[in-house]
């Protein structure tokens, strides 16, 4: 079925990327991922329980936590349960602030015992050599095979 969008307004966005290099690796991730689901810029109380994360993180971390997303997170298309997550890290990612927002998302993902892969800007770089990585990715992360 399709759908028309609506008209937009000054608080709808355009796209639900923040940024060319996200599409992209979201089309190649549809691809490989086929058999999942494949969430862009996923809420991360849509993944990490809520009750039990603010048992064990501080108030401040807590915050962070709501206010957050994962660029990508592969979810189980019959149990709908996340299985790995992906960050897209820019440069920006290099600077002292960004840097201890990542520690917080790592931290979040390890407690929930789902992997978070971090992937650099894929500038330069063909579809197959992402795909590639993504690849190696998921097998260094312990979730399978992508079939």
């Amino acid at each position: 079925m399709y759908v028309n969008s609506t008209e937009l307004t000054p608080i709808a966005r355009n796209s639900i990327f923040f940024s060319t290099p996200e599409q992209r690796i979201y089309e190649i991730m549809i691809k490989i991922f086929s058999d999942q689901l494949v969430l862009p810029n996923a809420a991360l109380h849509t993944i990490i329980d809520y009750k039990e994360l603010q048992r064990v993180v501080s108030a401040d971390e807590f915050r962070f936590y709501l206010q957050t997303h994962v660029d990508f997170c592969i979810v189980d298309k019959k149990t709908y349960r996340p299985i790995i997550g992906f960050e897209l890290d820019s440069s920006f990612h290099d600077t002292p602030q960004v840097i201890e927002k990542d520690r917080r998302k790592n931290l979040f993902f390890r407690l929930a015992k789902i992997p978070l892969v971090r992937l650099r800007n894929p500038d330069g770089l063909s579809d197959s050599e992402i795909e590639s990585e993504l690849f190696t990715a998921v097998q260094n992360a312990g979730v399978g095979k992508v079939s």
